[in-house]
């Protein structure tokens, strides 16, 4: 996958690990090869918030219900997720390509 080319169900699935709506390891994305779902759980983990109340970690605006941060997240931060899914890609692909090279 080219890192300029992040689906929305990539983007949609990192906002559902970070509002608790589902699990990394539930992450289950066919049509994307595992470097994008391993950066899409990493960034999902990143911006999961604290365990009490629910606010975003980007705008800190809430609280939120699971749900709601979800929906925020993809409507209001869609843009920002995925240039951080983006970056992640290319990390990972530079650690892969330093540990074959």
């Amino acid at each position: 996958m080219r890192s300029g080319r992040v689906p929305v169900k990539l983007v949609e699935g990192v906002a559902k690990i970070a509002s608790r709506l589902s699990e990394p390891e539930d992450l289950d994305i066919p049509v994307a090869p595992r470097l994008a779902v391993a950066a899409a759980k990493n960034v999902g983990i990143q911006l999961r918030p604290p365990e009490d109340s629910i606010y975003c970690v980007i705008c800190r605006r809430g609280p939120f219900t699971k749900r709601g941060y979800y929906l925020h997240l993809v409507r209001v931060h869609g843009s920002l997720i995925r240039q951080m899914i983006e970056d992640e890609i290319r990390r990972l692909e530079g650690s892969y390509l330093g540990q074959t090279g």
